[in-house]
């Protein structure tokens, strides 16, 4: 049973040619195990490199242009701007970045951070971390929404959510990750430092 039926690769296929017998690290060269679960669990970074592939702080240190639509001096975490997200601007501003900008291989491990301020009860200022890939412009691969608070939360002050996604195997290396927070509200809500990491593995 060492000839792999699901996560076959050309390299592990070398690697154990005329084996009995596999190691652990022959395993590595397999593909990453991809689950149907919900909850993605990424539990060895250290066989990966860590990088930063898109940010907002709502001020200078910005992937994209902002419109200043979204930026509010009322409540922030990093001077002088938040990102404000209203029944009227119900999207916040989009990082979006092409697979063959995160990594040439078939899968990274992605990680995405935002600050939050809810001023009101997240039933009424609802909102949720959306993760997602296009292919040619239309059609979404892997849709994922994260509700902000799903683990708790406090109101009127900052929390902090990480949430992890296992690149789709890529239709094509010009697939575009979107990652944006959506409000399914009807009350704002403060959102500071989108932030997404790529884990690219080692070999």
């Amino acid at each position: 049973w060492i000839i792999d039926g699901y996560a076959m690769t050309k390299d592990y296929y070398w690697r154990i040619f005329f084996k009995t017998k596999v190691t652990d690290e022959d395993k590595k060269l397999l593909e990453v195990n991809r689950t149907f679960a919900y909850n993605e669990e990424f539990s060895n970074p250290d066989d990966y490199v860590k990088k930063t592939i898109g940010y907002f702080d709502f001020e200078k240190v910005n992937s994209t242009f902002v419109n200043p639509l979204f930026q509010d001096s009322s409540i922030f975490l990093s001077p002088p701007f938040s990102c404000k997200i209203t029944k009227e601007l119900i999207y916040s501003p989009t990082l979006e970045i092409p697979y063959s900008s995160i990594t040439k291989k078939e899968h990274a491990w992605l990680k995405v951070s935002v600050d939050y301020f809810p001023i009101f009860e997240l039933k009424e200022s609802n909102a949720c971390i959306v993760i997602h890939f296009t292919h040619k412009g239309k059609f979404i691969n892997k849709y994922k929404g994260i509700k902000l608070g799903k683990d708790g939360f406090t109101l009127n002050q900052w929390n902090h959510q990480e949430e992890f996604y296992l690149t789709p195997y890529p239709l094509s290396l010009d697939d575009k990750l979107k990652v944006f927070v959506y409000s399914i509200g009807n009350k704002e809500i403060y959102i500071d430092n989108l932030h997404i990491e790529a884990y690219e593995r080692k070999w």
